[in-house]
């Protein structure tokens, strides 16, 4: 169980109504509310987001390659096929979000919490994910190989046909996710807290037949 999950730092009275390609396009986009709007195929790289909240929001194939995003709540967003490759994330929240074959490889996250999301095909391979919580998320067909893992907390996650090779999964505790059809390296298992049903599953990986 984690002992403390830093939780977004965002004030009272954010600014609204400033659409959101015109606040990326300042030097550091901080302070702001975004709510509605439709944003198809931008390229931002290294965009600097702090304290900022976004609401029922789309990209559409955007690209935010190595952005940073502190402090910051995505709630009922859809991110799908958006890429945040190399980007940093502190303090983030997803909420309800739609995050279809969104690109997060090779990013940092510290203290992300992604709850009831849609995420087929995600990816977050290379990436590093440090003290962060998944809950009720579908991460069907995912991809999170050769991912350095510390303190991670899975809860009712759908990893079927997800891929962990070369991840190691010591201190994970998937008993509660559904983890049919999940690759996985078998050298990396150690340490990984399963059910005695997805034990078997894991067996089979084996190429054992038990009697």
């Amino acid at each position: 169980m984690m002992k403390k999950m830093l939780k977004p730092a965002i004030p009272d009275g954010l600014l609204e109504g400033m659409p959101f390609e015109e606040a990326a396009a300042t030097e550091k986009m901080e302070e702001y509310h975004f709510c509605g709007e439709y944003v198809e195929e931008c390229s931002i790289p290294s965009l600097l987001a702090g304290a900022c909240r976004f609401t029922n929001m789309t990209f559409a194939d955007c690209r935010f390659e190595k952005a940073s995003f502190t402090d910051v709540i995505f709630e009922k967003c859809d991110l799908s096929n958006s890429n945040f490759t190399g980007s940093y994330f502190a303090r983030v929240e997803f909420k309800d979000c739609r995050m279809i074959g969104t690109n997060f490889s090779e990013s940092s996250m510290h203290y992300v919490r992604m709850d009831g999301c849609s995420g087929s095909y995600l990816n977050a391979s290379y990436a590093m994910l440090k003290n962060a919580i998944f809950q009720n998320c579908k991460l069907d067909h995912s991809f999170f190989q050769y991912v350095k893992l510390q303190n991670l907390e899975f809860e009712g996650i759908d990893f079927t046909g997800a891929s962990f090779a070369e991840t190691p999964m010591n201190g994970l505790d998937l008993s509660s996710c559904k983890l049919d059809r999940m690759s996985v390296s078998m050298d990396k298992l150690k340490g990984l807290t399963v059910t005695t049903e997805q034990a078997l599953d894991f067996i089979a990986l084996l190429g054992l037949k038990l009697k």
